[in-house]
């Protein structure tokens, strides 16, 4: 018997969804969910589908960072809403407002040893920004609503909503109807401390004779791109971005000079130097405050510019902090520096140190051809990257997975343009990146998505390019296949001289993409490389790379 979806929960969903702006949602269908597939159709919601869970976390996160809008992915319970925990970390990692809405039994059968139920909120509770299951069909638009706000709110973040079989069928009162509100960041109320940070920042800028600014994923869901660049260059403080400000403002190497982390960039390294770091949209953490290699100085003062003042003094104490609006935050500091009729030029030598230091950064990769890319008899990563660069323009979105292969790309190509360079798995997910660019490419289409990662990493979502196939997405897959766990096998050597299951079998990942339907092409010979490059990117649609590369090539920077 055909049932009515007509004023039921799923319904009800459906239409808080559609109200909140949402058109499309990345899912895996599953018992529990079912109702709520069907109902998104009837509000006009697309619904593309995934071949694992996490995956459709991944791409909703990818959807999110490409368009700068709240993402949405929708699994099953029990064991779908287990294999979607990676998905939550990585969304959480990169401070992306993803909404994952899991199916679940009903409650009821949970202390009566119930089909795959469990306490799905409890699960993932440290995962997200806020994590609930859903009682009733009567409040489900006030939590989800609720849901999209805490995970746009201040440091964005994902948030897990459950929602029972049993209250997706249910009926939903007359009197139960819930206004919904689409989010509006911009029109958010912060209350911005404007009169001793005025003084203070104002102050510190005027001492300092060495400051950087870091930028972070923060910049990017409350900065255009314009206004960011005017507002750094009135400083004219040296910067550095991280997250999702990458490309924000380009590594022009005149005021942005890559990648704020030291071991990918040598430049950023010069922090030790610095003796004002001025943070905008995010944190220390301990690759930026860098306990363990002491880039910091124990005297360098810190301005921190942040929406969300839970973020302020993490690893080290701010001295001053702007808590609110970070255009608001940024007005402040340049127009401290207006003020200040001879700091631009008292700032000027610092950073002309810095363009130095860059130019001497990137002229360093020209030594690292030499010694990597003289063997005639087998392909140097870095060469994939030579390759490509023939094709890189600001309309090509490079998306980068974990492991040494991936680290390459990562250090090579500059950030040119936002939306446009992203760290597929911020807490170093292997394979996350693939369903990530997938997702940003039907967010926010690129001219190409090239996605790079290792055989390892491939094997994790590989099955989900069927979704680029199906769609006909420009997405372009590298990987670099070194038949092993490269950086377990790197590690292992080092500190144990020996290694223990990190060897993988030589596959033909070519030929897997050419049965799920994309371009494969496979090249071993470096003499064959451009060719095999030229092919993938000319083809009309998916293509995958599996370029069979040295063995223990290890990353750049590694020192």
């Amino acid at each position: 018997m055909k049932q009515n979806l007509a004023g039921t929960g799923a319904a009800e969903l459906a239409r808080a969804l559609k109200q909140l702006g949402v058109s499309r949602v990345f899912g895996l269908c599953a018992d529990q969910t079912n109702p709520i597939f069907c109902a998104l159709p009837l509000e006009g919601i697309e619904v593309i589908g995934s071949r694992q869970e996490s995956a459709a976390v991944h791409m909703a996160d990818g959807w999110s960072r490409a368009t700068g809008k709240p993402g949405v992915a929708i699994v099953g319970g029990g064991p779908g809403h287990v294999n979607a925990v990676t998905g939550f970390a990585v969304a959480q990692s990169a401070a992306t407002p993803v909404i994952v809405i899991s199916g679940q039994p009903p409650l009821h059968t949970r202390d009566r040893n119930g089909h795959q139920i469990l306490y799905q909120a409890d699960i993932v509770r440290t995962l997200t920004k806020w994590a609930q299951e859903i009682t009733s069909p009567n409040i489900i638009s006030e939590l989800v609503s609720r849901g999209f706000r805490i995970a746009t709110a201040g440091k964005p973040g994902p948030v897990s909503l459950s929602v029972p079989t049993n209250v997706q069928e249910g009926r939903i009162e007359t009197s139960a109807n819930y206004r919904v509100r689409a989010v509006n960041k911009n029109t958010e109320n912060f209350a911005v401390t404007l009169d001793e940070s005025i003084t203070d920042a104002r102050q510190a800028i005027s001492n300092a004779e060495r400051p950087i600014m870091i930028i972070g994923g923060g910049a990017w869901w409350d900065l255009e791109r314009d206004s960011l660049s005017r507002l750094v260059s009135r400083t004219g403080i040296p910067a550095f971005t991280i997250e999702q400000a990458r490309g924000l403002i380009a590594d022009d190497g005149e005021i942005c000079f890559g990648y704020a982390h030291p071991a990918f960039n040598r430049t950023f390294r010069e922090v030790r130097n610095s003796d004002l770091v001025i943070l905008v949209g995010t944190e220390f953490n301990l690759h930026t405050a860098a306990e363990q290699k002491q880039l910091l100085s124990a005297d360098t003062r810190v301005i921190q510019l942040h929406r969300d003042a839970e973020q302020i003094g993490i690893c080290k104490a701010a001295d001053v902090a702007i808590v609110g609006p970070l255009k608001v935050g940024l007005e402040i500091l340049a127009s401290a520096c207006d003020g200040i009729g001879s700091l631009r030029e008292k700032h000027h030598g610092w950073l002309r140190h810095i363009r130095n230091k860059y130019s001497e950064y990137r002229n360093e990769w020209r030594s690292l051809h030499e010694t990597n890319c003289n063997d005639a008899s087998s392909i140097h990563p870095l060469q994939v990257c030579e390759s490509l660069e023939r094709y890189r323009s600001d309309r090509i979105r490079i998306v980068t997975d974990g492991g040494d292969f991936a680290h390459w790309p990562r250090i090579y190509f500059p950030a040119r343009s936002p939306g446009h360079w992203m760290d597929g798995a911020e807490i170093g997910a292997l394979g996350a990146s693939l369903p990530v660019g997938i997702g940003a490419q039907i967010g926010h289409p690129a001219e190409q998505t090239w996605v790079f990662l290792g055989d390892g990493g491939f094997g994790f979502y590989g099955f989900d390019l069927s979704t680029a196939v199906q769609r006909g997405l420009p997405v372009k897959v590298f990987i670099g296949n070194d038949h092993c766990w490269g950086i377990e096998r790197r590690l292992q050597l080092a500190h144990y001289g020996r290694t223990v299951a990190v060897d993988l079998p030589d596959i033909r990942y070519d030929r897997f993409a050419e049965i799920l339907g994309a371009k494969g092409v496979y090249v071993e010979d470096p003499s064959k490389l451009d060719d095999a490059v030229d092919q993938v990117i000319a083809h009309d649609g998916p293509a995958v790379l599996n370029v069979s590369i040295r063995p223990a090539c290890g990353r750049p920077l590694l020192d």
